[in-house]
């Protein structure tokens, strides 16, 4: 195949865009849009793809009259401005051409794809779950009614295929990274596995990845690594974007020794406290993981008991200590509203927040997605509100948008608990 002397690929098919201007100031390479590019790339297909926080519109029209892509392809979060983003760009595009194929991937559609469709009448497909090997039998042209794992317009009607099966662990990706327009990367982003087998109330994985864990080769990985420490900047922070990163500890501990071999910072973002132990954390720190992030969710146990989370506070605690022992960055993950959640287990919560003085803090009311065990308690006892309600403005830590109610924890309740956090220092505003 030939490329540019930018590098990027000279005869690419299909545009992905990660429609994430203004809600993130992370730049990092999309680990999904760059493992359905490195697929499509071993099947005689090129890509292009960009992040729109480092490429405005005008520029985005400019590539798309000069590439003439087939396809364009669009990861889409259940998020509001991204939706009605989307929408609006494909209606630019289609002002100067007719010619293209729009798809969506992501979570919205996955969760729903009757509703993406619905709220972009310009999108054609919605590739749910995985879309490796569907995305490149639409490019390669199989007929959409053959194609598992998609939803798609039939004329004047939906039609949903049925569910494709996940990859194999083996078949899991390198990510293309070369495919980027204006790479101005402010972290590295790395996956060593897909999946978490955890049963948490409030987690959207499962619909996507199911409940298990597929562990990405070691010598995958290894070549990862190799490719940016010979390509990038060797000073950016390799951010792994696990959801269930220390799953094992055998595997942890030879992760470790892979990392040492790159003298990069790492930080590992979905990391388990109660399966950390004191040797593992001091195997991470002398493979310079400088930073983590812990799901903590709640300081009370029985509101963790109710949101299955399957780990108690004193868990989380002595793996904290783990980490503090070895000088180990910390950022606390918390929910306010879950099941179980009222105003006193939020203000202990918080005490609890506030007393360890994390690095980092992310806390957000709870968000009942579709397709998650949250979403079927909140809909079977009528609990949603009938429109969501903004609690405070601004906050870049966090969201504060309130879905639901409970009995034991009303709205006006929810409010306190955000006003409570914002007091406390824990939820910044810009």
């Amino acid at each position: 195949m030939s490329f540019t002397i930018n590098n990027l690929p000279a005869n690419p098919k299909i545009l992905f865009i990660t429609p994430d201007r203004g809600l993130s100031g992370e730049c990092i390479v999309h680990q999904g849009i760059s493992s359905v590019a490195a697929c499509l790339f071993e099947n005689g297909i090129e890509s292009h793809a960009m992040l729109t926080s480092l490429c405005t519109d005008e520029f985005i029209m400019r590539m798309v009259k000069q590439y003439s892509y087939k396809f364009i392809g669009f990861y889409i979060t259940s998020d509001t401005a991204s939706t009605q983003y989307v929408h609006s760009l494909i209606q630019k595009i289609q002002n100067c051409t007719q010619d293209i194929v729009f798809m969506a991937g992501g979570p919205h559609a996955t969760l729903g794809p009757n509703e993406l469709l619905a709220d972009i009448p310009g999108m054609d497909i919605c590739v749910r779950a995985e879309g490796e090997e569907a995305c490149v039998e639409i490019v390669l042209g199989t007929s959409w009614e053959h194609i598992k794992g998609i939803t798609f317009r039939r004329g004047n009607k939906i039609a949903h295929n049925p569910h494709r099966d996940l990859l194999p662990a083996a078949k899991l990706p390198v990510p293309l990274r070369n495919i980027y327009f204006n790479p101005k990367w402010n972290s590295h982003s790395l996956s060593t596995s897909r999946g978490c087998p955890n049963n948490c109330h409030f987690c959207i994985g499962h619909k996507i990845f199911g409940r298990t864990i597929r562990f990405k080769t070691l010598e995958k990985i290894g070549q990862e690594l190799q490719w940016i420490y010979d390509n990038e900047d060797r000073n950016l922070v390799v951010s792994i974007n696990d959801d269930m990163f220390n799953m094992k500890r055998d595997r942890t501990l030879a992760l470790m020794d892979i990392f040492k071999k790159f003298p990069f910072r790492y930080f590992p973002r979905g990391m388990r406290a109660d399966r950390l132990d004191a040797d593992t954390a001091k195997a991470m720190r002398k493979a310079n993981v400088v930073g983590t992030s812990i799901g903590i969710e709640s300081a009370d146990n029985e509101a963790l008991k109710m949101m299955r989370k399957g780990e108690t506070i004193e868990d989380i605690e002595r793996g904290i200590g783990y980490l503090r022992d070895n000088g180990i960055d910390i950022v606390g993950q918390f929910i306010i509203g879950n099941i179980g959640d009222t105003l006193e287990t939020v203000k202990k919560t918080i005490a609890f927040a506030v007393r360890h003085k994390f690095e980092g803090i992310n806390m957000s009311c709870a968000i009942p997605f579709p397709g998650t065990a949250l979403r079927e308690y909140v809909l079977e006892n009528n609990l949603l509100l009938k429109e969501p309600y903004q609690a405070a403005q601004g906050i870049v830590n966090g969201n504060t948008t309130i879905f639901f109610e409970t009995p034991i924890f009303p709205l006006a309740d929810r409010i306190k608990a955000v006003q409570l956090a914002i007091e406390s220092g824990l939820l910044v505003t810009k």
